[in-house]
């Protein structure tokens, strides 16, 4: 049964990267932080393999986060979700640019999102490209709960990671 999982995981992989056309470098992770205070996996590529500091990094389904640092053999990734990542990312419906930042407890937020703000539970949130970080079109979040608030100034955007940050296993360095 293990075995079958994993060769399925393999050929997923796979099957993903051929599909993808900017050029990937697949890596399997091999360690995760038990620091509260910042959320990061290390990854078993590096230097050796053509990984950069700065690297986007995704999963088969969306953003991950950046490389922080990186070794002749390892990178280590910091999370999306860390409160210090800010991303710029473009609402999919409406093409409306926000700041999406990390929660530290697995969710993003939305920053700056106006009473006036045309955003949506269920809205897709990908990256703008106004970054030399991210490429355009990364899938990021959705938006999972907008609260109205009284008396605000802003609304409250919380937004699920479209990424499987939690099990991640297999990631991809973005070339």
């Amino acid at each position: 049964q293990a075995l079958v999982h994993e060769n399925n995981r393999l050929r997923a992989a796979l099957y993903f990267q051929r599909g993808y056309a900017g050029g990937l470098i697949p890596a399997e992770v091999v360690g995760r932080s038990a620091d509260h205070w910042h959320r990061f996996v290390t990854a078993a590529k590096g230097t050796r393999s053509g990984v950069a500091a700065y690297m986007a990094v995704i999963d088969a389904q969306g953003l991950v986060g950046y490389v922080s640092e990186v070794g002749r053999d390892s990178a280590r990734i910091m999370l999306l979700t860390d409160p210090l990542v800010n991303v710029s990312c473009a609402n999919e419906r409406t093409g409306d640019i926000y700041i999406v930042s990390g929660q530290g407890n697995g969710g993003l937020e939305l920053k700056y999102a106006t009473l006036h703000s045309d955003i949506r539970e269920g809205d897709r949130l990908l990256t703008s490209g106004y970054s030399y970080r991210y490429k355009k079109g990364l899938p990021v979040g959705v938006v999972a709960q907008v609260d109205h608030g009284q008396k605000k100034l802003a609304k409250r955007v919380s937004l699920k990671p479209i990424a499987d940050i939690a099990g991640l296993d297999i990631v991809f360095f973005v070339k």
